[in-house]
C-alpha cells in the first residue's frame, strides 16, 4: 500500500486557519462595504428616475387635457413639413379627428392653398408668422413659430390655429354693406350728373342756366385737371404741385390768399407749410409757424370735429368773438373759409382761403371744391410719406444684405453667379466682382462638379413642371476657398421666376459651418446615447409647454380659490410682471365694476361660470381692467374640465380692442355715407325744383298757348322726379320709397297744377302698400303723370263732373297699374302706341324699359292698364310689398 506525501496532505492547524482568516477579514469587510454603498447609490438613482418619470407623465396628461379643451387646433411639423402632432378642441367643426393628419405632409394636403404653403416655408426658414386661410366653409387664423435645436438649427415648427369663421363673416358683411353703400353713392352721383345734363338741354335758352352750366363745366374741369395733376405727380414735386393747386383754386375762387396748415408729428402744433398770395398781397407764412391747436380755442372744437369754418364778414363778428376778430384784422383778412383735412378720420391739417381786399361769400360748390382738393392734398402727402418709407425700407434691406455675415447668392440658368454679397470675401477669399459671372462649379472639388450640375438641372426642370416656386431643404456641402482649403457650407435655395412666370435661376443663402462641423458630429453621437424614454418625455413636455405658451391669447386655469396657472400672454395682456401678480386672484379683480350693459361684474361673472360648468363651455364679450387700471374689451371662452378628479375652468381671453375699433370705424363710415346720400337726394330735389321754377317763370313771358302747355308738361315731369328725391331724403330707408304715399302727393299736385274744380272732377285711389326702388318709382311716377295729365286735359271737355281713378295692386307676383276716367273716351281712330303725342310715346317707352305690357280699354271712358312682373321690378335694386 502506497502512502501519500506528507508535505502535500498536511492538515492546517486551527491557529494557522485563524491567522489566515484574520488576514483576509479586512479585505472582505472593505469589499462588502463598497458593494453595499454601490447598491444604495443604484437604488437612489432608480428612485429619482421613477419620480422624474411620474412627474413628466403627470405634466404630459395635464397639458394634454388643457389643449384638448382649448378652442384651438395645435399642431407641429418636422423640417420636411410632415405633421408630428395634431390636436385641439378647435377640430370639432372641421370634420377631422385628433392625430388624423400625423405622418402626412402639409405640402400634399394643402397643395391647393399656396398661401398656407408659402407661410409654412417662411416659418421653416426661421421666422415667426401669422396668416389667415379659408379651408372649405371655415376660416382659420394661424400663428406658427420655428422649433430649433441647441445650435439654432430649425428642426420643425409648432402652430396654433383658431376658428374665426363667425368674426370673418361679420367683417365681410360689414365690408359688403360699406361697398354697397359706396356703390349707391356713386350710382346716385352719376344719375345726378346725367339728370342735370338732360335738363340743361331743355332750358338751354335761359341765360342763367347757361351760366350755371359753364360754371359747372369749369368746376369739373378744374377738379379733373387737379386730379390728373396729382395722380401723375412724382414725390419730389409734391410741394410745387400743392402750391400750383393753391394758385389754381384761389384764381378760380377769386380770392387773395390760399394756404395749407399741417399738424406736426405729435399732433400738437400747426404749421403753415404752403401758401400762395395774389400780387400785392403780403405773405403770412413766416408768422404762421408753431401755432398750438389749443391756442385756437375759438376754432378748436370745430376743427377737431372736422367742420368747415366760414366767416363771410370779419367786421360783423359778434363781440363774443372779438379775439378772433382782432387776430384776423391784424392779417388784413375781411373774409375767410377753412376746410379741415383728415386721413382715416383723424385731423392732419386744414386748407384755407382769405379775401383781403373785399368781403366775399362762397357757394356750396367752392366748399365742395376745397374738400375735394383737401382730400387730394392728404392723398398726395400720404403717398409721399409711403414712397419715402419704401425708399428707406429698400435702403435698409440693401444694407442688411451687404452686412449679413451669411453668403447671399444667385445663379442663372447656366449656373453662373449673378449676385453675391460682401460675405463672399470672408467665405471664398474673392471679391464679389471676381465671383459674379463665374460658374458655381469653379468653387467645387473636381469630383463633385458633374454631380451638382445634374442637381441644378433637375431643380430647374422640376420648377418648370410644377409651375410654382418652393424652397428646397437645406443641405451641407464642401466648397473650395481661393487658397484651395475646404469650407463647409449649409446651403438653402429657392427657384425664382420673372413676372411672366419663366424660371430665371436659383437664389439662396450659404452659412459657414466649418468651425461647428466637428463639434456637430460629436454632439449627434452623444445625443444618440440618451434613453428613448427620457427623450420622449422631455420632448413631450417641451412640446406641450411651447404650445401652451405660444398662443397670443391669454390662457388661464381657474378653480374655486381663483386663478392658479396662466401662460405668458396672460401676464402681457393684463399688465402683470410675474405670475404671482395674477395667480390667487378672482376674475372680478380684473374686471370693471360695471359692464357696458350696466350689470354688476361680480354677479354677472358668477352667472357665466355657472353656465360654463353646466353646459361645458360659455363664450361672451367682457370689459376687463388691467393691473394699472386701464380697460380693454375682450372675447372670453370658459371651458369646463377635470384634472386629477378636480373640476376647474379654463379661460381663454382675446383682446378685441382693434376689432371693436374697426367695427366702430366702419359704422361711422356707413353713417357718414348715409348722410352724404341723403344730402345728394336733397340737392337733386332742390335742383329739380329750381328747374321747375325756371320753367314756370319762362312760361310767363310766352304768349303761345301750345308752348305754355309744353312747358307746363315739362314742369310736371320734373316735379314728379323731384317728389321721389324729396321722399327719399325724408325717409329712414334710402334704398326704397313708399309708392302709395308718393302717388297721393303726385296726383294732388297734378290736380292743383291743372286747376281742376274739386267739386266737379274727383280723385279716387286704391293702392296697396308697396315699396319701390328709386329707378322703378321714377318710371312709374312719370307714367302716372302722363296718364293723369291726359285725363285732366282731354277727358272732361264740356263736362262739369267726372272721376279719375288710380289703382295699383300686386296679385300673384304681378304688379298692376290702372288709370281710369269716365270722360269722353279715347279717339277710336288713334293708335296710342304710334301717336304723335310726346306723352304717350314717353309712356310706351317707359313701359318697354320696365319690360311690361300696356292695354287700352275704351268701353266706358278710358282705362289704361299696365302690368309688370315683380321679378322685372326687382331687377337691380330692392322692391317689395309691405305685408
Amino acid at each position: 500500500m502506497l502512502h501519500p506525501n506528507q508535505s502535500f496532505c498536511r492538515t492546517l492547524a486551527p491557529t494557522e486557519i485563524s491567522g489566515i482568516a484574520a488576514t483576509l477579514q479586512p479585505e472582505v469587510d472593505q469589499l462588502t462595504a463598497e458593494l453595499n454603498s454601490t447598491r444604495q447609490q443604484l437604488q437612489h438613482k432608480m428612485e429619482q428616475l421613477k419620480k422624474t418619470n411620474d412627474a413628466l407623465q403627470e405634466s404630459q396628461a395635464r397639458l394634454h387635457t388643457v389643449i384638448s379643451k382649448a378652442p384651438i387646433v395645435l399642431w407641429t411639423l418636422d423640417c420636411e413639413g410632415t405633421f408630428t402632432f395634431f390636436d385641439g378642441k378647435g377640430l370639432e367643426n372641421s370634420g377631422l379627428q385628433p392625430g388624423q393628419l400625423v405622418g402626412q405632409s402639409i405640402f400634399n394636403l394643402y397643395c391647393n392653398h399656396p398661401n398656407i404653403l408659402e407661410s409654412i416655408t417662411f416659418v421653416l426658414a426661421g421666422n415667426e408668422h401669422t396668416w389667415i386661410a379659408e379651408i372649405g366653409d371655415l376660416v382659420y387664423e394661424s400663428q406658427a413659430t420655428p422649433i430649433g435645436d441647441k445650435n439654432g438649427k430649425v428642426v420643425g415648427l409648432l402652430g396654433v390655429s383658431t376658428d374665426i369663421t363667425l368674426r370673418h363673416k361679420s367683417e365681410t358683411a360689414l365690408q359688403k354693406a360699406k361697398v354697397e353703400l359706396e356703390f349707391r353713392v356713386d350710382e346716385r352721383t352719376a344719375a345726378l350728373k346725367e339728370s342735370n345734363d338732360q335738363l340743361v338741354v331743355e332750358i338751354v335758352e335761359h341765360l342763367q342756366a347757361e351760366k350755371a352750366l359753364r360754371y359747372r363745366v369749369e368746376f369739373e374741369q378744374l377738379i379733373a385737371t387737379l386730379s390728373t395733376h396729382f395722380i401723375n405727380l412724382r414725390p419730389e414735386g409734391f410741394d410745387s404741385g400743392i402750391k400750383r393747386a393753391l394758385e389754381t383754386i384761389a384764381t378760380f375762387s377769386r380770392v387773395d390768399r390760399s394756404y395749407v396748415f399741417l399738424l406736426d408729428d405729435k399732433g400738437i402744433d400747426l404749421n403753415n407749410t404752403h401758401e400762395w398770395c395774389a400780387p400785392g398781397i403780403a405773405p403770412q407764412i413766416c408768422q404762421r409757424q408753431g401755432i398750438s391747436v389749443e391756442a385756437l380755442h375759438w376754432w378748436q372744437e370745430q376743427i377737431h370735429q372736422l367742420e368747415t369754418i366760414y366767416i363771410p364778414s370779419v367786421a360783423k363778428l359778434p363781440r363774443s368773438q372779438r379775439t378772433t376778430k382782432a387776430i384776423l384784422r391784424s392779417q388784413s383778412i375781411q373774409s375767410l373759409i377753412v376746410v379741415p383735412m383728415a386721413h382715416r378720420g383723424s385731423l392732419v391739417g386744414f386748407l384755407g382761403l382769405d379775401s383781403v381786399q373785399v368781403e366775399k361769400t362762397w357757394s356750396e360748390d367752392i366748399i365742395a371744391l376745397l374738400r375735394i382738393v383737401g382730400e387730394m392734398f392728404v392723398n398726395a402727402l400720404e403717398r409721399k410719406r409711403v414712397e419715402e418709407a419704401l425708399k428707406e425700407s429698400e435702403k435698409k434691406y440693401r444694407n442688411l444684405v451687404e452686412t449679413c455675415q451669411d453668403l447671399i447668392w444667385s445663379v442663372d440658368l447656366e449656373g453662373k453667379f449673378t449676385f453675391v454679397n460682401s460675405a463672399a470675401k470672408r467665405i471664398y477669399g474673392y471679391e464679389p466682382a471676381e465671383i459674379i459671372g463665374r460658374p458655381f462649379t469653379d468653387f467645387l472639388p473636381s469630383e463633385q462638379q458633374q454631380q451638382y450640375i445634374e442637381i441644378l438641372e433637375q431643380l430647374l426642370a422640376e420648377a418648370s413642371i410644377e409651375g410654382q416656386t418652393r424652397p428646397y431643404s437645406p443641405y451641407e456641402t464642401v466648397h473650395l476657398r481661393r487658397d484651395g482649403t475646404p469650407v463647409y457650407l449649409r446651403i438653402s435655395s429657392i427657384v425664382y421666376k420673372g413676372d411672366n412666370g419663366n424660371v430665371l435661376g436659383i437664389t439662396g443663402t450659404a452659412i459657414d459651418i466649418s468651425d461647428a462641423y466637428g463639434e456637430l458630429r460629436l454632439r449627434k453621437r452623444a445625443e444618440a446615447q440618451k434613453t428613448q424614454l427620457i427623450a420622449s418625455l422631455q420632448e413631450s413636455e417641451r412640446k406641450f409647454r411651447s404650445l401652451y405658451e405660444a398662443t397670443s391669447d391669454a390662457v388661464m386655469l381657474l378653480d374655486e380659490q381663483g386663478f392658479f396657472d396662466c401662460n405668458l400672454a396672460t401676464l402681457k395682456i393684463f399688465g402683470c410682471q410675474v405670475k404671482e401678480d395674477f395667480c390667487g386672484k378672482q376674475p372680478s379683480e380684473f374686471s370693471t365694476p360695471l359692464q357696458p350693459g350696466g350689470q354688476d361684474s361680480e354677479s354677472l361673472v358668477k352667472q357665466h361660470i355657472t353656465i360654463a360648468m353646466e353646459t361645458g363651455s360659455n363664450r361672451f364679450d367682457w370689459l376687463h381692467q388691467r393691473i394699472d387700471g386701464s380697460e380693454f374689451p375682450a372675447e372670453v371662452l370658459l371651458s369646463a374640465m377635470e384634472i386629477d378628479g378636480k373640476k376647474m375652468l379654463q379661460a381663454v381671453v382675446r383682446d378685441i380692442t382693434e376689432r371693436k375699433r374697426g367695427e366702430e370705424e366702419i359704422k361711422a363710415s356707413l353713417a357718414e355715407k348715409e348722410v352724404l346720400l341723403k344730402e345728394i337726394h336733397h340737392r337733386v330735389k332742390n335742383n329739380l325744383q329750381v328747374i321747375s321754377s325756371l320753367l314756370r317763370l319762362q312760361s310767363r313771358y310766352i304768349q303761345d298757348r301750345r308752348t305754355i302747355e309744353m312747358l307746363k308738361e315739362s314742369q310736371n315731369r320734373v316735379r314728379s322726379m323731384a317728389l321721389v328725391h324729396e321722399q327719399l331724403y325724408q325717409s329712414k330707408d334710402l334704398s326704397r320709397i313708399d309708392f302709395a304715399e308718393y302717388i297721393r302727393h303726385l296726383a294732388t299736385n297734378l290736380f292743383q297744377a291743372y286747376e281742376v274744380n274739386q267739386n266737379g272732377v274727383n280723385l279716387s285711389m286704391n293702392v296697396d302698400s308697396i315699396y319701390l326702388n328709386i329707378d322703378t318709382a321714377v318710371h312709374c311716377g312719370l307714367i302716372i303723370n302722363e296718364l293723369v295729365s291726359n285725363s285732366l286735359k282731354y277727358a272732361f271737355v264740356n263736362q262739369s263732373k267726372g272721376e279719375v281713378y288710380i289703382e295699383c295692386l300686386v296679385e300673384n307676383q304681378q304688379f298692376m297699374l290702372r288709370v281710369r276716367d269716365n270722360g269722353v273716351g279715347f279717339p277710336a281712330n288713334l293708335d296710342f302706341r304710334n301717336s304723335g303725342s310726346l306723352g304717350l310715346r314717353l309712356v310706351c317707352s317707359l313701359v318697354n324699359q320696365l319690360r311690361g305690357t300696356i292695354e287700352l280699354n275704351n268701353s266706358k271712358g278710358t282705362t289704361i292698364a299696365i302690368t309688370f312682373t315683380m321679378q322685372n321690378l326687382q331687377h337691380g335694386s330692392e322692391t317689395n310689398v309691405k305685408s
